[in-house]
């Protein structure tokens, strides 16, 4: 009989999580349609610059080498982005500002096949890994002609289904009611306009959510033997640590779920994903990262800190308060 219980509870787990899983991918992905179309151009956060690191990745350009003086980052990019940007930018930071038919006209006029150098310094720094779906998009829409416009929504639309795929994804590996708590994290408005949107963070959610849930499953499981979930789990865990590389310590979340005598064999996936994340951050460092602000010291700022402990309260405060001069807009 406890036999038959505990079966008829792992199949009532399955059922659930595939129902929640399937209800996920149908809703989520009309949702980040209907996002990608309807959400102005360059309306998502730095999205116009994001797009820039997409076009140069799909010309086969995987790093972006700084030059000339001062230095810059960049490529040869589609020159319309900037274009288009010019005409929705006026929107931005401005709720009062709308679409007009006037916008849509010039907009659709901007084809594909103008490039020129253009400086994005502050996304060229990003690993091309996370934006695959993106580059995908882009290249379909260059198949088959359409105008930047478009091309931006198709790009956009390839990146979102790939992302509320592995959210699907997340949410049936997930064991327990923390299937349904992943299903309304990944259902958030926020959540959803990031994956609707051109920037790598879409994917480094759901890399983080599909981490989670492998997590959660070899605990379950309360096995010590590495296996393909650990594997799986140090790929994720280092494309989270090359989209941001202050993620590096989660390299070592493996290690919580072995024994010693398994330590070995997850040292090995464990140098190899710092190497790689060395080796894009030291080339990132050397070859395409500029200083952003001049004559500012980090190691000073720390220092301060230190030695005024109480002004943090006032940093907290003022980067709620008026960062970039938009008051009360979390960062």
């Amino acid at each position: 009989m406890v036999f038959f219980d505990k079966l008829r509870q792992n199949f009532s787990h399955v059922r659930e999580s595939w129902f929640l899983a399937s209800l996920y991918l149908f809703c989520g992905c009309i949702c980040v349609a209907f996002l990608a179309a309807i959400v102005p151009p360059f309306e998502n956060s730095d999205e116009f610059n994001h797009l820039k690191r997409v076009d140069q990745i799909l010309t086969g350009h995987l790093i972006a080498w700084k030059h000339g003086t001062p230095a810059r980052s960049g490529g040869k990019v589609e020159v319309g982005i900037d274009q288009l940007d010019q005409i929705y930018g006026a929107m931005r930071f401005h709720a009062e500002v709308k679409v007009t038919p006037d916008m849509i006209r010039r907009g659709s006029a901007i084809r594909l096949g103008n490039r020129g150098y253009q400086d994005f310094s502050n996304t060229a720094i990003y690993s091309p890994l996370l934006y695959i779906p993106n580059v995908v998009g882009l290249g379909m829409a260059r198949l088959i002609h359409v105008n930047l416009h478009h091309a931006l929504i198709v790009s956009r639309a390839f990146g979102g289904v790939a992302c509320v795929l592995l959210g699907a994804l997340s949410i049936y590996l997930m064991p327990g009611v923390g299937a349904t708590f992943l299903f309304v994290i990944l259902s958030l408005p926020m959540t959803l306009s990031l994956f609707a949107s051109i920037s790598q963070d879409g994917l480094m959610i759901c890399s983080a959510t599909l981490a989670a849930a492998l997590m959660a499953r070899i605990g379950s499981l309360a096995s010590s033997r590495p296996d393909t979930a650990v594997r799986v789990l140090f790929v994720l865990v280092t494309l989270l640590t090359l989209g941001r590389p202050a993620y590096a310590p989660l390299i070592f979340i493996p290690f919580f779920f072995a024994s010693r005598e398994n330590w070995r064999s997850l040292l090995k996936y464990c140098l190899i994903s710092l190497l790689i994340v060395g080796a894009w951050s030291l080339l990132v460092k050397f070859f395409v990262m500029i200083p952003m602000w001049e004559g500012r010291s980090s190691s000073g700022q720390v220092l301060f800190l230190l030695h005024h402990p109480f002004h943090a309260i006032r940093l907290v405060v003022s980067a709620f308060t008026s960062h970039q001069g938009m008051e009360g807009i979390a960062f």
